[in-house]
């Protein structure tokens, strides 16, 4: 490996060889007096009058100008015309650290070895995608070390902001969210409803413009029991082998990669973080401890009161940890004596007797998990640093610890209970400055304002957090300042929320700053982590005690917008979460309406029936009360959600469903007025009177909801996240009229309405890409829609291409949640149409006089049914596709084609053995797969063989 020089040491070694030796002696006598007397081995060369000179804090990286005044005093302006430049050039590097969101920090001490090996592996000749993998212990510095990779990386290849992307993953536990994150921060405006993975492999490996991309503290979704490491370790070992060499990850976190698919490869290099060597520990020590910029007589005493003996003992009680190392230092910057640290520091049983608690009682975000030898001896030292605090500032440091991320000097005055930002400021200062509990955080978003922005390192929030175990004060503190904090977090939910129902990417600019802190309000209000909801959010001797609801003047907040960042079964069991501490404190209303919103999310997870079984007695237990208007909500919601599972149904209840949708649309008309809950009730009342052929009843519900939408945006409908869905419904009901015209042999009229249709499609997708939503299953519904009318327009090649490339998209998002039974109905129905197109080639073919056995397109028709056949089966026939009546026909006409009667009839005793429920289906299904390995060919069906034995023998004896 090739050793290169960073820019300050080529600097110094650069002066060494151009300075003269009889100027070093000229130079000893101009720095003496801020060098110990006892020193007198710096005048044998440059090079260690240079190295003494920055011991002494006379000189550094950041610090050039007494350098400058050394070389002309020796007489050499060329020299200084080399400092001049390494200024420039360093000016550039601390530029780029900005670009990452990062502060400058001058007292980043060694490293050198990792910084070469990080660099020489990004910048060798490779055309790959490369991923620089870096991991250690808390409290190490894998952040810092990552941003002066990147910083020196980006300084050499001339990276400006849009080459350098930093991707936090503070709380983000699945890809799904990762790829969202990265993908916005490639300046894509997308949800998470609308995330496509194949649309962050194709943005990444097509991406020509140089980019490293930062994906700072993957902890959460590598740790050990993360249920999406693999996958994580999966898609980035398959993006490893991906030819593009425009593209750099880095990637920190504390737990290693043990997967040699991927560390195998050339493109994959791990560095493992050590603690610092002793000197480099002593250098920060000393560098930290003095106040900045400045050469002083209290300089100079304050290093002779750090002598080397006392450097040496403490920086071996801190581990050698950075962040412990920065900590002290700060105590002796404020004037604390090095005896009294080390005393201090030798009694950590003192400040964390809760390290001998069982490990069951050490579970939740804040934990740190299983620590190391090395993190269990750090731990209790940092603790006892947070005990040398004063009471006032330990108090707002235990408040502080329940941001998870980033927090500003506006955001601190929510769990302070003071509205003084000036005061607020002052002690975040004093605990970054004089303390070192805290780090400062770059003013990147500048409609944020004058806010000063800030963060805690995990070391010292766990540590916070221990203190909460052992200290019945700093519990109460810690959970006033939860609740402090998820209160004006869900303030910050309705703000996105409103913002997101006028100007969707508004919305997603201000969600992006707020992620975190959001996801760990939503845990927070819950009770419990939304990757587990048997897991418990706090440990035991934390959790919170019962309080009252968290509505705001009385009503219940509404949850619309969660769909467009959160998965639907973290949203299912945020809701569930939700309902059941309703339930433990009474709350029948408030449960009852939580239970309704997780249903909502349970349609798509399970089918229609749990909903309607769920929501049942719930509705009659909110019949029989005498209801608050929280409880009138909750009921309409409960309609609401009862009624679109009945409109699920492949034979829908249709006067139970347009009941409880009336119902529930007056009482949200009542108490909500135009808003999107409401105007999502209308949609479901126009998909079910659509369902039931009354067209214009549907296309008039459609219509009330647009224009609903329109009053919601202020004029400005094209900007709601719904609007792209409520413009398909309207074009779906000038298709259903076509189709009435065409019954009615008018084909100019059908003609017309069939086009307006397309239009209508072709508006929605245009919003949906607008909105920044390339790539989704609401997409792939657009283009699906747009494929009938062109079907029934007879331009059949161009209706095949739509129904394909919705096909793919659905297939691409069911492959990676093969437990969706909405996902998997939406496959099946585009396979279902996919053949349809091929099916009617085929006919305009044999029409044309071309043998049955030739047509290709025929084969593709029978290919594709079988397959949508195949998902139907495996659905159930309860829970079979809306197009189940024409799939069968089309599937028996085309075998009757191209197979005979008797393979027809065949085909037929099957699909009847499938809808009283006697087929057995998984004999069926492997037979038909093992038959369908040539594109085309269907077996030789024995519907006997398909009874289920008991089904089979109850037949017998019925017989």
């Amino acid at each position: 490996m090739t050793e290169r020089q960073l820019p300050w040491g080529k600097l110094l070694i650069r002066l060494s060889h151009d300075l003269k030796a009889d100027q070093l002696e000229e130079a000893w006598i101009y720095v003496r007096s801020h060098l110990p007397r006892s020193n007198t081995e710096v005048k044998s060369s440059w090079l260690k009058l240079f190295s003494a000179l920055e011991d002494a804090g006379v000189i550094d990286q950041d610090n050039t100008d007494y350098l400058k005044e050394v070389l002309e005093a020796v007489g050499s302006p060329v020299n200084i015309q080399d400092v001049d430049a390494y200024n420039k050039e360093y000016e550039e590097y601390v530029a780029r650290i900005k670009l990452l969101r990062g502060q400058h920090d001058p007292c980043f001490i060694g490293r050198e070895l990792e910084i070469n090996t990080g660099l020489n592996f990004l910048g060798n000749d490779d055309d790959k995608i490369k991923c620089l993998f870096i991991h250690g212990m808390t409290g190490l510095g894998k952040t810092k070390l990552a941003q002066q990779i990147c910083a020196f990386y980006g300084t050499d290849c001339g990276l400006d902001a849009t080459g350098m992307r930093l991707v936090r993953l503070n709380k983000v536990t699945s890809t799904l969210v990762m790829g969202v994150k990265i993908l916005r921060e490639l300046d894509m405006q997308i949800s998470i409803e609308n995330y496509d993975e194949d649309l962050l492999f194709e943005t990444l490996c097509t991406r020509k413009q140089h980019t490293v991309i930062l994906l700072d503290n993957a902890d959460d979704i590598l740790c050990p029991d993360s249920q999406s490491a693999d996958n994580f370790k999966n898609q980035l070992s398959a993006l490893l082998d991906v030819q593009n060499r425009w593209v750099k990850f880095i990637v920190t976190s504390r737990y290693p990669i043990n997967f040699p698919a991927m560390t195998g490869k050339d493109s994959f290099r791990a560095i493992s973080v050590q603690p610092l060597d002793e000197l480099d520990s002593i250098k920060l020590l000393r560098k930290a401890s003095r106040p900045s910029n400045q050469v002083s007589s209290l300089e100079r005493g304050a290093k002779r009161s750090l002598d080397d003996q006392y450097a040496k003992e403490l920086a071996i009680m801190c581990g050698n940890c950075p962040k412990m190392l920065r900590a002290v230092a700060s105590r002796l910057r404020n004037g604390i004596s090095p005896p009294h640290i080390l005393e201090a520091l030798s009694k950590p049983n003192k400040a964390h007797v809760a390290l001998t608690l069982p490990v069951e009682e050490d579970e939740g975000y804040y934990s740190m998990g299983e620590d190391s030898s090395y993190e269990r001896d750090v731990l209790p030292k940092m603790g006892q640093m947070i005990n040398e605090l004063t009471p006032e500032l330990k108090e707002i440091l235990i408040r502080l610890s329940v941001f998870p991320s980033t927090f500003s000097n506006k955001d601190v005055n929510c769990v302070l209970d003071g509205d003084d930002t000036s005061l607020a400021v002052f002690y975040l200062d004093d605990l970054k400055t004089q303390w070192g509990m805290l780090e400062e955080e770059p003013s990147y978003l500048q409609e944020e304002g004058d806010c000063k922005w800030y963060s805690m390192h995990a070391l010292v929030r766990t540590s916070c957090l221990r203190d909460c175990y052992e200290n019945e004060n700093s519990k109460n503190l810690f959970h006033d300042a939860l609740y402090k904090f998820s209160e004006s977090m869900g303030g910050v939910l309705d703000e996105i929320a409103a913002l997101a129902s006028t100007n969707a990417q508004k919305g997603f600019l201000k969600l992006d700053r707020n992620q975190a802190n959001i996801m760990h309000y939503l845990e927070i209000e819950s009770g419990c982590t939304l990757d587990d909801h048997s897991r418990p959010l706090l440990p035991g001797k934390l959790s919170l005690p019962p309080r009252k609801s968290s509505r705001k003047d009385g009503r219940p907040r509404s949850h619309t917008f969660l769909e467009k960042f959160l998965e639907i079964k973290k949203r299912f069991v945020f809701f569930e979460g939700m309902a059941k501490l309703a339930r433990e404190r009474g709350d029948i209303e408030e449960a009852a309406l939580y239970t309704a919103w997780a249903q909502d999310q349970n349609i798509d997870i399970k089918g229609f029936q749990a909903p309607i079984d769920a929501l049942t007695p719930v509705i009659k237990e909110l019949q029989c009360m005498n209801l608050s208007e929280t409880g009138e909500l909750a009921l309409a919601q409960c309609m609401y959600v009862k009624g679109r599972s009945y409109a699920a149904k492949p034979d829908p209840d249709f006067s139970e469903g347009l009941k409880l949708l009336e119902e529930a649309k007056k009482i949200q008309l009542k108490y909500l007025g135009d808003d999107t809950v409401t105007a999502r009730t209308m949609n479901s009342l126009g998909s079910l009177y659509f369902k039931k052929g009354d067209v214009q009843k549907a296309l008039d519900n459609h219509l009330q909801a647009w224009k609903m939408v329109g009053q919601v945006t202020r004029g400005n409908p094209e900007q709601h996240f719904d609007s792209p869905m409520h413009i398909m419904n309207i074009g779906t009901c000038y298709y259903q009229r076509g189709n009435e015209y065409m019954d009615r042999k008018k084909e100019k009229e059908a003609k017309k309405c069939y086009e307006d249709s397309i239009a209508y499609y072709d508006r929605a997708i245009r919003i949906q890409h607008h909105l920044g939503l390339k790539k989704s299953v609401y997409l792939a519904r657009y283009i699906r829609n747009k494929s009938l009318s062109l079907f029934e327009l007879k331009r059949f090649d161009e209706a095949l291409k739509e129904a394909v490339k919705a096909l793919n998209m659905r297939q691409s998002t069911f492959d990676r949640h093969p437990d969706n039974m909405g996902l998997k109905v939406d496959v099946a129905r585009s396979y279902y149409q996919v053949g349809m197109c091929y099916h009617r080639k085929g006919e305009l073919a044999k029409e044309a006089g071309q043998s049955v056995d030739t047509i290709d397109d025929f084969k593709e028709a029978e290919k594709h049914y079988h397959k949508a056949l195949k998902h139907t089966m495996e659905l159930g026939y309860e829970n079979r596709i809306l197009d189940y009546e024409e799939l069968k026909e089309d599937y028996l006409e085309l075998t009757n084609i191209i197979r005979g009667r008797k393979q027809k009839d065949t085909l037929e005793r099957a699909f009847t053995n499938f809808e009283v429920r006697l087929l057995d289906v998984p004999r069926f299904l492997d037979q038909q797969d093992a038959a369908g390995q040539d594109i085309g060919r269907l077996p030789s069906l024995d519907p006997e063989s398909h009874f289920s034995g008991e089904s089979h023998a109850k037949k017998c004896r019925l017989s």
